[in-house]
Parts: C-alpha cells; structure tokens; sequence
C-alpha cells in the first residue's frame, strides 16, 4: 500500500532543464547514464522493502538523485509502454511502477559510470 500526503507536481519543475527537450518517456533510453549515489540507493531499497510505503518519501528520495531519477524515467519506459507518455510526475510514475517493481529497480540500479568506449 503506497501513502500520499504531498500534491504531486508536473514533471516539468522536477526534471533537469537540461532534459527537458525530451517529449516522451522512450526517448530517455538515450541519456547518458548517470550513477546513483550509493547510500541513495540503500535508502531507496529500505523504503520500497515495507509492505506500507510513505510514496512522499520514495519521490523525494529519486528526485533528489539525478542517477535515480534518469533510471526511475527509464525505467517507467521501459515497464509501462505507451502508458509512460502520459504520467505527469514522479509521483505518479511511482505510484505506477507499484512497490514491486521500485524493488526491482533498486536492484538492478547503476552506481558506477559506464566505461569510455574507445574508437
């Protein structure tokens, strides 16, 4: 069960400017992957482990991540198809993804950067 005391926001406020030439959810397959922070994640894995989570603080957690938030858009993306284009924030995205998949999420979330390709 997912508690929500907040209004949520549209995404636009919540979103880097630097992303927010993106128009729909499949194209944030593109941006470069950004690492979470580590202790982001391990708080993010203990909030989504309750059966009760406080959605308020899952949300605030990812947006204040830009690791997270990159991986949680894609993430939404990927999971919810065609559906992902019309979520309007974060939180509602959270609230989408259901508690299950937030887990799955954290599990599989990059902490490190990508190694250079070279030529």
């Amino acid at each position: 069960m997912l508690a929500n005391t907040k209004s949520e926001s549209a995404f636009s406020p919540e979103i880097p400017t630097a992303f927010s030439g993106r128009t729909d959810l499949k194209d944030w397959q593109d941006v470069v992957h950004v690492p979470a922070r580590p202790e982001a994640v391990a708080q993010l894995q203990l909030l989504a482990s309750s059966h009760v989570a406080d959605l308020d603080a899952i949300t605030d957690l990812i947006r204040n991540d830009a690791g997270l938030t990159i991986q949680l858009l894609q993430f939404g993306a990927r999971n919810l198809g065609t559906c992902a284009g019309s979520v309007s924030s974060l939180g509602e995205l959270v609230v989408q993804l259901g508690l299950e998949q937030l887990r799955t999420m954290a599990a599989e979330v990059t902490l490190t950067p990508p190694c250079p390709q070279r030529p």
